[in-house]
């Protein structure tokens, strides 16, 4: 197995999310819908630190429901300390049994169809207004 240094790769913004995704057997990550929505469809675990001033705590919210099902671990900012992080991200790379486990809990919550529900939920909405 390589080393556990080798493994993990500290990028700055990135342009070509899919080439980063293809990479990755785990991430560690802010819990926004977009993101979310991606790791979900990917089936790709994560570590969430969710940004603690979004909107109603959004984040936290969404990162939490993902946890309650096995597909990722959340530490809170406040709580995302150096070798607490570091412990999860070993714990993560070193088990490819719980990488599997909780990349079928993410793939759960992915629906193919997402893009026709809300077409139709807005749909739904314009001819109700």
């Amino acid at each position: 197995m390589e080393l556990f240094e080798e493994r993990v790769k500290v990028l700055p913004f990135i342009d070509d999310m899919s080439w980063a995704y293809s990479e990755a057997d785990f991430v560690l990550c802010r819990a926004g819908a977009s993101t979310i929505s991606e790791l979900c469809a990917l089936g790709i675990p994560a570590l969430f630190i969710p940004f603690p001033y979004a909107t109603h705590n959004h984040q936290e919210k969404n990162a939490k429901t993902l946890v309650d099902a096995g597909g990722a671990f959340m530490l809170r900012q406040s709580e995302a300390k150096r070798d607490l992080v570091l412990n999860l991200l070993r714990e993560a790379l070193s088990n490819e049994e719980l990488r599997v486990k909780m990349g079928s809990a993410m793939k759960s919550f992915f629906n193919s169809k997402g893009l026709e529900v809300a077409i139709s939920e807005m749909e739904s909405l314009v001819r109700g207004a």
